[in-house]
């Protein structure tokens, strides 16, 4: 099912409008000026997933193998013109290479002790998906998991609710960044100390 939606409104925007929902995921093009259109053309926004793919070094099967068949599990026809019409969005990390390859699994490993699998993944039912070449923007929902009438139905009831949300809130946000909760800035870090992330990367240099 495809809702195309009235006038424009950056992803960006949009965004914050789930952000309370599970796993909200955007892929957003950031093709610089000038960038061929069909490169930097589309954004991609889920949420609510039906379902998780999770996945980590000492679990069973191989980890490509099992998304391969959880997205073929519901795989539908392809909106016309879309390159989206729900699925699979999440990342594989680079342990997840030891499923298929004889390399040795080191002893420590810094996204185990963050409690985060090797492979995540979730199964979305629908996607806002903007064309930014012809500025347009459009709900697509696939009715996933549902079978027959009963995913006709979810497909409808899905983009519905999605409508909805992005009808109730059709004023444009402030342009100025909000506060952070505690009144300081929010600023990202990683655990990696600096000389040891240099070294790793002039390592990768050389595989």
């Amino acid at each position: 099912m495809l809702i195309p939606l009235p006038g424009w409104r950056e992803p960006l925007e949009i965004l914050p409008l789930f952000a309370g929902e599970p796993m909200p995921a955007l892929l957003q093009t950031t093709g610089p000026v000038g960038a061929d259109p069909d490169i930097s053309r589309w954004s991609i926004l889920c949420a609510d997933p039906f379902d998780l793919l999770r996945w980590s070094v000492g679990q069973a099967g191989d980890p490509f193998l099992l998304l391969e068949r959880a997205v073929a599990a519901h795989a539908g026809p392809p909106e016309t013109g879309l390159p989206f019409s729900g699925g699979a969005i999440g990342y594989i990390g680079y342990e997840a290479g030891y499923a298929v390859e004889a390399i040795l699994v080191p002893a420590s490993r810094s996204k185990a002790g963050l409690g985060l699998p090797d492979l995540l993944f979730g199964l979305y039912a629908w996607a806002i998906v903007w064309d930014h070449r012809n500025r347009t923007w459009a709900i697509v929902s696939s009715g996933a998991p549902e079978t027959g009438q009963a995913k006709s139905a979810r497909a409808r009831r899905d983009a519905e609710r999605v409508s909805h949300v992005i009808e109730a809130n059709s004023v444009a946000p402030p342009t100025h960044r909000p506060a952070c909760p505690d009144g300081g800035a929010r600023i990202l870090g990683t655990s990696v100390p600096r000389d040891d992330y240099l070294r790793m990367v002039r390592q990768a240099r050389h595989l």
